[in-house]
């Protein structure tokens, strides 16, 4: 039996792929974008491991989402297991999903609003007296922090509705408008890792240079002159860390977008650890800020998570090993799954 990976980012397959590989799990990448397949038929017997993301669209792949999770559905009836399945890409896809479940839960979300439209309901909502300032105006379906914009003031806010190419923003049509908490330790929040339902590590991740924060797209991308960009802005010539020299010493006046958090709070983390067991993600990548009081703010679940390889090289940490691990677990466990029901099926048993 092997995994069947489910993509449709290259960029992003390298990592896994050598993790599989060096635990020698047999595997097999599917490229998820337009196909079709018959119900009638059954899915092959395998571990399927759902890496599809939310700004698939941005690589023109608007497809993808839609036919991953005609796949997952598919295969999860036919009882075979999916690292992150159904319920991982609901998450995945839907903030606002995100926040009514880490509320139900109990956490602190920051106050959000949605709005669903173009441009007239944005203007709309922007002159709302009760919107709270400063704003973050980001998409309901985002993926690397694409679409997030730190907005001051009302008259910011407005201009922006005004000149921003709404319509061709949100790929559901829908915006969210969220109380932007103050980081209470200076522009760092942190993101926090989980594997098979179990806390790996976490990392601190620099805002001031933008919200675009995907380790596999930013690591450690810094400025030798200190120049910050604006907020909301693209790093551009940005460095992807899955192909970026980890060895290579950092220039003079670098800093580090990313780096190792030594102390997260035990007892967020313990709840998060139960949340994530209780969600069935098997990966996760959970981001919080928090405040001068202390108090942290959830607001972000990756269920496609991608890794620093600086912070972990420098560390001597894997996140895909462990992935790797839990995925060639999960393999044998449903050999034996199926080879018991194949023994009961030549008995005749019920």
């Amino acid at each position: 039996m092997k995994a069947v990976i489910l993509y449709e980012n290259p960029d992003w397959l390298p990592p896994l792929v050598e993790a599989l590989r060096a635990e020698a799990i047999p595997f097999e990448a599917r490229f998820v974008h337009r196909s079709c397949f018959s119900l009638a038929e059954k899915p092959e017997a395998a571990v399927y491991i759902n890496r599809m993301s939310a700004s698939s669209d941005t690589r023109g792949h608007g497809e993808s989402l839609v036919l991953a999770r005609h796949i997952i559905d598919w295969v999860e009836a036919a009882g075979l297991p999916v690292v992150n399945g159904s319920g991982a890409l609901a998450l995945e896809v839907s903030k606002v999903k995100q926040y009514a479940e880490l509320a139900r839960a109990g956490f602190h979300v920051p106050e959000t609003r949605v709005v669903v439209g173009g441009r007239s309901e944005l203007v709309q909502a922007g002159n709302d007296p009760t919107l709270p300032f400063p704003c973050v105006y980001k998409y309901n379906r985002g993926g690397k922090g694409t679409g997030v914009v730190l907005l001051r003031t009302r008259e910011e806010f407005l201009k922006f509705a005004s000149e921003a190419d709404i319509p061709a923003g949100s790929p559901d049509f829908t915006h969210l408008l969220q109380r932007y908490i103050t980081p209470g330790r200076g522009s760092y929040i942190t993101r926090a890792e989980f594997v098979d339902g179990k806390f790996l590590y976490a990392i601190e991740a620099d805002t001031s240079r933008g919200f675009e924060l995907c380790p596999a797209d930013g690591c450690d991308v810094g400025s030798a002159t200190g120049n910050a960009r604006p907020l909301g802005a693209s790093a551009q010539g940005a460095v992807c860390a899955v192909d970026a020299r980890t060895d290579t010493p950092a220039p003079p006046g670098h800093q580090a977008l990313f780096r190792l958090c030594e102390a997260p709070p035990a007892h967020l983390i313990a709840a998060l650890e139960s949340f994530v067991r209780a969600q069935g993600l098997r990966i996760a990548g959970i981001e919080f800020i928090e405040d001068a009081q202390g108090t942290p703010y959830v607001y972000d679940i990756n269920c496609n998570t991608n890794y620093s390889p600086t912070v972990e090289m420098r560390h001597g940490l894997s996140g895909m090993r462990a992935v790797a691990r839990m995925v060639g677990r999960l393999i044998t466990e449903t050999s034996w799954a199926e080879s018991k029901a194949q023994e009961r099926g030549a008995r005749g048993a019920p």
